[in-house]
């Protein structure tokens, strides 16, 4: 009887080891393959502005941090912090991006950092997080002021571009807006 215990007392540590081992390995989705085929075909250093990805975990690429450095817009001068949460689902689901900088864009809202671009709502499997920077940047130059997400800066964009200006190049300086405080870049 007693080896018949030892047997059975045996066989549970096995498997507990192999649970234990099992609870060890990565678990492998479409999301973070796909994810890391984006990461190693990123063409950042070409790019016209400043662009920096950061990962917050290296073992996890699912959750990121992009940095954006506009040179030559209304924003020149800023560092705009936005993050990137992708799904299992990626690519098949839009990544979720969230603007973390306070900036006053038409394109990107103020209170919570949601942003307003046309590539989220036609998201299609073959676009890329390569496509999504491009679309970042391409807001600092173009913003869409005929489907704002900031009321405010989308009219005062449309009927007086001057006005908008000089609000952007306060909020650059670290001045409030409409009782809201911005970092100051320059």
């Amino acid at each position: 009887m007693m080896s018949l215990e030892i047997f059975k007392d045996a066989r549970r540590r096995r498997k507990k080891k192999k649970e234990q081992e099992k609870s060890k390995c990565k678990k492998i989705t479409l999301a973070s393959i796909r994810i890391q085929t984006d990461f190693d075909t990123l063409d950042i250093d070409d790019m016209i502005d400043d662009i920096e990805v950061k990962l917050i975990n290296p073992e996890n690429l699912l959750h990121f941090d992009v940095f954006i450095k506009p040179k030559g817009s209304l924003w020149k001068g800023g560092k705009y912090h936005f993050h990137f949460d992708i799904s299992d689902e990626y690519p098949h689901k839009t990544p979720s991006v969230i603007c973390k900088t306070k900036i006053f864009h038409p394109n990107i809202n103020l209170q919570n950092g949601k942003i307003c671009l046309n590539i989220f709502s036609e998201w299609k499997p073959i676009y890329s997080i390569q496509h999504i920077i491009h679309g970042l940047i391409f807001l600092f130059y173009e913003p869409n002021a005929s489907d704002p997400v900031n009321i405010k800066a989308g009219e005062v964009y449309r009927n007086n571009y001057n006005k908008f200006k000089d609000m952007v190049t306060k909020s650059l300086k670290g001045d409030k807006i409409d009782n809201i405080n911005f970092q100051k870049f320059i």
